[in-house]
């Protein structure tokens, strides 16, 4: 699974870049997003120190077109956030963060990245310290766009789910928001099966929202959170539900990629046998978690394999895993004549 590296163009949430339109719906989505994907089985995860702190996840457009000006998009506060916050140098991009007096207290440059004739996208992890007061972007040292904080957070109440409630079938999140001084609101909701080392993103809204995810989508728990994140552009409320029960384990998905079905082999030609398969639990399993079975040959191995001497006939191979929640196969059918 990709990182989002903090400075980054333009990226979608598979971590590839974006060709096609579409932009202000994925960037209102992206900064959270984007700390989730460092956060959540990332090959960054290795570089996660032991203490956190307090960040903004600072994110804007950049206009390829000098003539045109850059804009911040709603700051994310992270309350626990781990990623490094140290200023860079280098680029004509600028952010920083002043407090109410005008005096600078976090600055970091970027490279100002964007398509020929379009525009770029830039996600930077900064320090929230309490006295914070303005956030600005600077292109060439030409001020782009600036974020104020206003002098009331969000008011936020998280209906559903309650903690300590057993989940069954669906897991429903309801909330509502309210903002005193009248900025416009946004939600993200997000889930937990491991004491917040990991969050799965569940889904996004306004002031206003009602989330029904489906239980077995979800990583079981004996304490699984709810966190919801609410943000009027600088001011972010984190609410969460805890002790939630997700039970049972969830058995994992297995794909097989090859060999695929219908396929036809002469005897002694090569056969590659190879399968993924992925745990809610434990993540992606590698090919050696998969054991691969003929109906006419039995057990042929674990892992990928290359295999020549099928005996001639239709087989129906099948790759098995096993997991939490118990083993899961998928098979294929696949025929070995006689040259």
């Amino acid at each position: 699974m990709p990182c989002i590296v903090a400075g980054e163009r333009w990226v979608r949430h598979d971590g590839a870049p974006e060709a096609g339109g579409g932009y202000k719906k994925v960037i209102e989505r992206i900064p959270v997003d984007a700390y989730r994907r460092f956060r959540f089985r990332g090959p960054c995860r290795d570089a996660e120190p032991q203490v956190s702190e307090p960040q903004l996840l600072v994110s804007g457009l950049l206009p390829e077109d000098s003539q045109s000006v850059g804009s911040l998009q709603p700051l994310w506060g992270i309350p626990d956030g781990w990623l490094d916050t140290t200023p860079r140098s280098g680029g004509d991009g600028l952010v920083r963060i002043l407090d109410a007096q005008h005096n600078e207290l976090w600055t970091s440059s970027f490279e100002w990245r964007a398509e020929p004739g379009g525009y770029g996208f830039f996600v930077l992890p900064a320090p929230d310290p309490p006295e914070a007061a303005a956030v600005e972007l600077y292109r060439s040292g030409s001020l782009q766009d600036v974020i104020t904080r206003t002098v009331h957070a969000p008011q936020v109440t998280l209906a559903s789910p309650v903690s300590g409630m057993p989940v069954t079938e669906t897991l429903r999140i309801e909330w509502t928001a309210t903002d005193a001084d009248g900025d416009q609101l946004l939600a993200e909701v997000f889930y937990s099966s491991d004491g917040r080392a990991g969050w799965v993103p569940l889904g996004s809204g306004g002031p206003e929202g009602v989330l029904v995810v489906s239980s077995s989508a979800l990583p079981s728990s004996t304490a699984g959170i709810v966190r919801l994140y609410v943000t009027d552009g600088f001011n972010t409320t984190v609410s969460e539900v805890t002790d939630l029960e997700l039970l049972p384990d969830r058995a994992p998905t297995v794909t097989i990629y090859s060999p695929m079905e219908g396929q036809s082999f002469l005897l002694g030609e090569n056969i590659v046998f190879l399968a993924h398969a992925y745990d809610l639990e434990d993540g992606w399993l590698g090919p050696e978690a998969v054991s691969w079975h003929s109906s006419i040959d039995g057990f042929l191995g674990t892992g990928e394999l290359n295999v020549a001497n099928l005996t001639p006939g239709t087989h129906v191979v099948t790759a098995v895993v096993s997991g939490h929640g118990g083993p899961k196969s998928a098979a294929a059918t696949i025929s070995v004549s006689l040259p």
